[in-house]
This record gives structure tokens, C-alpha cells and sequence, in this order.
């Protein structure tokens, strides 16, 4: 039987020492301000566009790292459950051509096409010596921790934008981004020369690993596989156009999630079948590709779901705290009314939110007998009808902290295409070596 127990109170001990000292702590807080760093630029961003802040960069920093320590336990414990052992030449050459990767387009920092291509290189011309299925096992749980973080937390950072769209129309959509410092702990393989330490080690059954490597010596009592924390990050952008950033979330981490363990199933078979150490090399960077690919087209090529509706102004987002979000606005509600006055375009329901803005059944903003302090919104939710009482909402010179579908006459702020493939990679590299240059992202 697994020994579920010990295992996670090994996790348990190790994985502290990450964030409160140990040989990684410098480089996770390391990690950590790095994270900060790209959540300013969020901020930033939003204050430029919108003049207000929807994601606070220290909360996000603060939500990353506890959200982050969570998913890390359960990478960690996948990882031990499958046996995937690390080895210092697998992670460094992994990580040295990711980063390498990097300068050719950002998004392929990711280790699934670093650790495809060095799977590849090893099956090809045995160079570098590396374990394959456990690399490629590595790859596989990374990619579930990270299916987990998108799932349920993936949205917790967007930004709402004008974007510019496949069809040349600027439609509303959300921009997200997500960075995670992930603390895992790990196996590797040591050479015990003290039989003493032999004691008080936790035995394993007969079926572990379910990742093998010729290489491993199990059968070796001098040898046994000891538990060490390491760090990761894990970065996810993606634009919602066609559905809320929830929903695009989970559509990404279930795909995600898909692959992951399609690509953990062939780790574990390549482990015991040689020639399906092919199927997951390149399994590894294609099939990453094809949902990459695939999920953005049919974002960026799909209906859009924020753009002007037949009757009425549709709210993009309300950004928190603001009288909008008190008031009860959500992103996605269709206003048809104020104060029983048809509303049809944003400039309209904007009039009405200073405070001498139309009388209630008039045009003009001069205060009568028919003015009021506060406003009645009629809203559309779906397929229900709503009446709203807003009391906040006439601020002097405010939009109360809405942000409106673009119109005609908006200019976007964001392009939405759709991700680079490996195919449009290799034909501009084509083009840049006839031409005498590096290729560009």
C-alpha cells in the first residue's frame, strides 16, 4: 500500500522551508519579487487605460504566493506518487533552453517545448544523456499544477479592454494574466555510504515508481530516493472575447488538463515501452501547440460577447469598490433605462451620472420637479429584467467606475490575434535568414 501518510508529512516539512529558509529561500523570494513586479505592470496598465485600478498589485502578489504554496503541495505529492526523479543534467539543460527559447517569443519558456526538443535531441543522437520518460513526466505534472491554478484562479486577474478584432471590429474583452511562485518538492536519487541513515525510511510498494529509468539502481540497497525542495513559476496570459474570463479559464484549464494527463499516461508507458519515448517527445511541444494554437483561434475568431447590444448600453466590467459595483452592476448587464428614460448609447447613461444630469422623462440636465437624487437603472441579466437603485452613482465628471462595450468611433487599445504556431515561427525565420536577420517574435 502507498504510504499516503508519510509521504505527505514529508511534503509538509520540506515544502516550509522554501519560504522561511533553506538553500532555495533567496531564489523563491527571488521568484516572488519578480512576480511583484509584473503585477505593477497590470496596475500601471489599468491606470493608464482606465484611470482606476481593478487589480491591486500587492493583493495579487499576496493571493500568488498562498495560491501558489497550495497547488505546489499537490504537484508535489503527483510527483512523488508517479516516482519522477530529477536529475541535475534533465533540469539544466531544460531550463537553459527555455530560456533560450525565450528571446525567440515568451510564451515558449514553457517546458514543454524545451523538454520535447531535448527528449528529441537524446532519442536522436544520444545527446545529452537525459531520462526521457521522467523528463517528460516532469513536464506532464508541471502542466497539471498549472491546469489547477487556472481553474480556480486564472481569472483572478483581468483587465478589461477594447481590443481590435479578427473581423476589424474593436470589441470589448478582458486581458488576463497570472503568475504563481511555486514551492515543489521533488525526488532525486542519492548514494547513501552511512548504513545508520538507513533508519526510519519509508518503504515503498513493489509498483513504485510507475516512472522507471534503466538507470535507476532500485534494486541497489545503497541507493534511495530522498525528498528536496525546489521552486517554480508559473505564468499564465490569455484574452477573453467570446465568453467572461471565468469561463475562459476554465476552458483553458480544462484542455490544459487533458494534455497533462495524456502526456503523463505515454511518461509512464515510455518508461516501460522504449519506442513510446518517440510518441511523448513529440507529444510534448505539438500537442501543447495544437490547444495553444486552437483555443486562441477560436477566441480571437469567434462571436464576440461584448459588443453593443440591438436595445440598450451593455456594461463591460464594474471595477471594484466603485458605486457601480455597489450599486449591483456586473459585467455583462445590459442597461435599457434610467429613471424609466430609454438609454441607447454611452454617452447617454453617463449624462445621467452627474449631478445635474436629465430630469426623470427628459432630455435636458436642468433640475425641475421631476429630478432625483438617485437613479432607478432597468437592467437586462441574461433573461431577467432587473430594476436597480443606485444612490451613489452621480459623481461630477466620474463614469462611477463603469466601463462600457466600445462603439463605433472607439479606438481599441489591445490587438487580439491569434498565438504565434510553430508554423508561422519557421516561415518567418525563413524569411529573416534570406533576408540577413534574426527572426523576431
Amino acid at each position: 500500500m502507498f504510504p499516503f501518510a508519510d509521504v505527505i508529512k514529508g511534503i509538509f516539512q520540506q515544502a516550509p522551508s522554501i519560504l522561511i529558509g533553506g538553500p532555495t529561500f533567496l531564489f523563491y523570494w527571488l521568484m516572488v519579487a519578480v512576480v511583484a513586479l509584473l503585477y505593477q505592470r497590470v496596475t500601471e496598465m489599468e491606470k493608464k487605460v482606465h484611470g482606476l485600478v481593478r487589480n491591486e498589485s500587492l493583493d495579487q502578489t499576496i493571493a500568488s504566493i498562498f495560491h501558489g504554496f497550495i497547488a505546489g503541495l499537490a504537484g508535489s505529492f503527483v510527483l512523488i506518487f508517479v516516482g519522477v526523479s530529477l536529475s541535475m543534467s534533465d533540469t539544466v539543460w531544460v531550463i537553459g533552453l527555455a530560456l533560450i527559447l525565450m528571446v525567440v517569443d515568451r510564451r515558449l519558456i514553457c517546458f514543454s517545448y524545451a523538454g520535447g526538443i531535448v527528449s528529441l535531441s537524446a532519442l536522436l543522437f544520444g545527446w545529452p544523456k537525459v531520462n526521457v520518460p521522467g523528463l517528460m513526466g516532469l513536464v506532464a505534472i508541471l502542466h497539471i499544477t498549472e491546469s489547477l491554478l487556472i481553474r480556480f484562479t486564472g481569472a483572478g486577474c483581468a483587465t478589461p479592454v477594447y481590443l481590435q478584432h479578427k473581423s476589424g471590429r474593436v470589441v470589448g474583452g478582458f486581458t488576463m494574466q497570472k503568475y504563481w511562485p511555486v514551492p515543489i518538492v521533488a525526488l532525486v536519487m542519492a548514494l547513501i555510504t552511512d548504513r545508520t541513515l538507513l533508519s526510519g525510511l519509508t518503504y515503498m510498494p513493489d509498483w513504485w515508481p510507475l516512472i522507471r529509468s534503466p538507470a535507476m539502481p532500485l534494486n541497489d540497497p545503497n541507493y534511495i530516493f530522498t525528498m528536496i525542495p525546489v521552486v517554480a513559476v508559473i505564468g499564465y496570459g490569455d484574452v477573453a472575447i467570446t465568453c467572461s474570463p471565468a469561463e475562459r479559464a476554465r476552458r483553458s484549464a480544462r484542455h490544459l488538463a487533458l494534455y497533462s494527463l495524456t502526456l503523463l499516461g505515454l511518461a509512464v508507458a515510455a518508461s516501460r515501452y522504449p519506442a513510446v519515448a518517440w510518441v511523448a517527445a513529440l507529444f510534448s511541444p505539438l500537442g501543447h501547440e495544437f490547444i495553444a494554437v486552437s483555443m486562441s483561434r477560436r477566441e480571437t475568431r469567434g462571436e464576440p460577447a461584448f459588443v453593443p447590444p440591438p436595445r440598450g448600453v451593455r456594461v463591460l466590467d464594474a471595477m471594484p469598490d466603485s458605486p457601480a459595483r455597489v450599486a449591483g452592476l456586473r459585467s455583462g448587464d445590459i442597461v435599457l433605462e434610467v429613471n424609466e428614460t430609454p438609454v441607447d448609447r454611452k454617452a447617454d447613461l453617463f449624462e445621467w451620472f452627474r449631478p445635474s444630469g436629465p430630469e426623470t422623462h427628459a432630455a435636458a440636465g436642468t433640475r425641475g420637479p421631476g429630478w432625483l437624487p438617485h437613479l432607478n437603472l432597468t437592467v437586462l441579466r441574461g433573461h431577467r429584467r432587473l430594476t436597480i437603485r443606485a444612490t451613489e452613482l452621480r459623481r461630477e465628471g466620474g463614469l462611477a467606475g463603469l466601463v462600457m462595450v466600445p462603439e463605433e468611433g472607439d479606438e481599441h487599445q489591445v490587438e487580439a490575434r491569434t498565438t504565434h504556431s510553430l508554423k508561422d515561427f519557421m516561415h518567418r525565420a525563413g524569411e529573416a535568414a534570406r533576408q540577413g536577420r534574426g527572426p523576431k517574435p
